[in-house]
């Protein structure tokens, strides 16, 4: 059983993660701690104890192409995720990959072979939250190769692109209007929710996304996207007994995506830019225990985004589900973890 797995990020990728981290950590050190003089009867922080969690999520970056009957359906031959994630004080950040001994996760000649690796780092304030992923992706195959090929039967490999590679950030941005409703003890889990509460939650989404089929054949494409959305959302946490939490959320919005693309001919490259208006829904609902040691929880998403590319009839659409499953536990920093962040925040401003 092999469970190494391989991390490879060119240095302005890293660099740009990094700096954002340390303006997110310089954020969390100079926030107040609250706006509400009764919050504390609502939420309870947990900030000042050292978290650990570990979570199994199914959520994979797969995208489809096309128009009428003649679409592409590309997915990696992926179906879960192992994360790991730290938090005390300003510290919040997750390392996620697709280890091979995970469900979904074969290495066959059938789907052929995919790796996945993933960075995440967190700014939670008490109104303002924000959220940063890096994620790389290598390896696809045609989900729809039946379609596609009259031929194909039980059993035939579907078609293949091992060097089909997906690699963006995501940066995602929410307004929490109310401050008796904590949206960090859902996504985060560093505070608990002790009464139930709801909130508008205002989204911005950020994307910068190249997916890139670097085989080196004519005909291959690479595409370079920027991508801004903005829209409504609206959450509401019931708590029972101050520990066990059912949350339910929606989002929509409506944005703009760029998209430059390159195909490769033999005579040389032939480039072309889209404009175009996208549209993006999701919905959420999870169930757990969040005590002052111990949480877990299970979480269901289901996202939907559609764009028509401009100047053609080709409509590009993805719907993602998505489960994820989280035990965490939290216990009392060790000396020189506390010592260290304090000096922190003597140091900056």
């Amino acid at each position: 059983m092999d469970l190494s797995f391989k991390i490879s990020i060119k240095f302005p990728e890293i660099s740009l993660f990094l700096l954002f981290s340390v303006l997110m950590s310089n954020g969390m050190i100079a926030q107040k701690t609250d706006t509400s003089d009764t919050r504390d009867l609502w939420v309870r922080s947990m900030l000042e104890k050292v978290s650990i969690e570990v979570s199994i999520d199914s959520d994979v970056e797969a995208f489809k192409v096309g128009t009428g009957e003649d679409r592409r359906a590309f997915k990696p031959n992926l179906g879960s995720n192992l994360r790991f994630h730290f938090r005390y004080r300003f510290i919040s950040a997750g390392v996620q990959w697709a280890p091979h001994f995970l469900p979904g996760n074969q290495v066959d000649d059938i789907k052929g072979t995919s790796s996945s690796f993933r960075l995440r780092a967190a700014l939670q304030l008490v109104h303002f939250n924000a959220e940063l992923v890096y994620n790389r992706i290598k390896g696809y195959y045609l989900e729809n190769t039946p379609d596609v090929d009259p031929l194909w039967t039980e059993g035939d490999p579907y078609f293949q692109f091992p060097n089909l590679n997906y690699a963006g950030f995501r940066l995602k941005a929410i307004y929490n209007t109310n401050a008796n409703f904590s949206y960090r003890s859902i996504t985060d889990q560093a505070e608990r929710q002790l009464r139930s509460a709801g909130s508008f939650t205002p989204m911005l989404l950020l994307r910068h996304y190249i997916v890139d089929d670097r085989s080196g054949s004519v005909g291959t494409q690479r595409s370079v996207n920027i991508e801004a959305s903005i829209g409504p959302g609206y959450n509401y946490t019931f708590v029972f007994g101050k520990k066990y939490f059912f949350t339910l959320g929606a989002m929509a919005s409506i944005g703009y995506l760029h998209t430059d693309l390159t195909t490769r001919f033999a005579e040389g490259d032939w480039k072309t830019d889209q404009d175009n208006f996208i549209v993006r829904g999701e919905g959420m609902v999870g169930i757990g225990y969040n005590g002052n040691r111990f949480y877990t929880g299970v979480f269901y998403t289901l996202s939907a985004s559609e764009f028509s590319q401009e100047h053609s009839t080709v409509v590009n659409d993805n719907v993602r589900s998505v489960f994820r499953l989280f035990v965490g536990i939290r216990f009392q920093p060790p000396r020189f973890l506390r010592r260290t962040t304090d000096k922190i925040k003597e140091i900056v401003p």
